[in-house]
């Protein structure tokens, strides 16, 4: 698409007229500011991507608990019996090149319905163990909380109930992280940082400058270490 029909959409998105090359900028800036500040020490990395039935199987227990544990948290703002289950789901075999490592499938006020955290566990080993603490975060405190803690309007209008939950997830990892201290915690969520700021880079050199693909995953790659599988699925999310 051109830059204007991109900026446009960033309008339906954002509800503000935002310049896309201004976004692009702004995100590659806080990209570089973050590659600094791990100067002189080695970003979080990943191990290699498995496909072991036996090991996807741990890391969807080890994911289970994370939930259960942070789930165990939010009675301090919600009433967790009067909110939807939240489950766990693998992401189907044949999806996992087009499905990003996590992702929230709310029931906005559907009590009936559970809500879920879609997990891609072809990817999940691409990014490193404690960055993944951060997007469960994000998943649970974030995401499940603001969706159902929601008005019973919240959810008619997908649009803006999609970007309300991903500003409150956002400011939830933003404001657990920024109270961490220095060490590998504290650098899982900067790195978490990275990685949603990396996405912004990509998708504006994508639809408003014609990056190509290829272009694309190197950014991925490049920047975050991550394999190059899984900064194909990251550009095939985007595009």
């Amino acid at each position: 698409p051109s830059t204007e029909f991109y900026r446009y959409r960033l309008y339906r998105s954002s509800g503000e007229w935002l310049d896309p090359a201004q976004v692009h900028h702004t995100a590659a800036r806080r990209v570089a500011e973050i590659r600094d500040s791990f100067s002189g020490r080695s970003l979080p990395t990943a191990t290699a991507t498995f496909t072991d039935e036996q090991r996807q199987q741990e890391l969807l227990t080890n994911l289970a608990d994370e939930i259960s544990a942070q789930m165990a948290h939010l009675g301090a703002w919600l009433s967790v019996t009067a909110s939807a289950d939240l489950v766990l789901q693998r992401v189907a075999p044949d999806r996992t090149t087009l499905e990003p490592v996590v992702r929230y499938i709310g029931s906005f006020g559907q009590t009936e319905r559970p809500a879920a955290v879609m997990v891609n566990l072809q990817l999940v080993d691409a990014y490193p163990p404690l960055a993944r603490a951060a997007l469960m975060t994000e998943m649970v405190a974030g995401h499940h909380l603001a969706a159902e803690a929601a008005p019973p309007w919240f959810g008619q209008d997908y649009t803006t109930s999609a970007l309300d939950t991903s500003g409150w997830a956002a400011y939830i990892t933003d404001f657990v992280g920024s109270r961490l201290s220095d060490g590998p915690a504290k650098d899982a969520y900067t790195w978490h940082q990275l990685l949603r700021n990396t996405r912004v880079v990509v998708d504006t050199g994508v639809h408003a400058f014609g990056w190509t693909n290829a272009r694309a995953q190197s950014f991925f790659v490049q920047t975050l270490g991550i394999s190059t599988s899984a900064a194909a699925t990251e550009v095939s999310v985007i595009r």
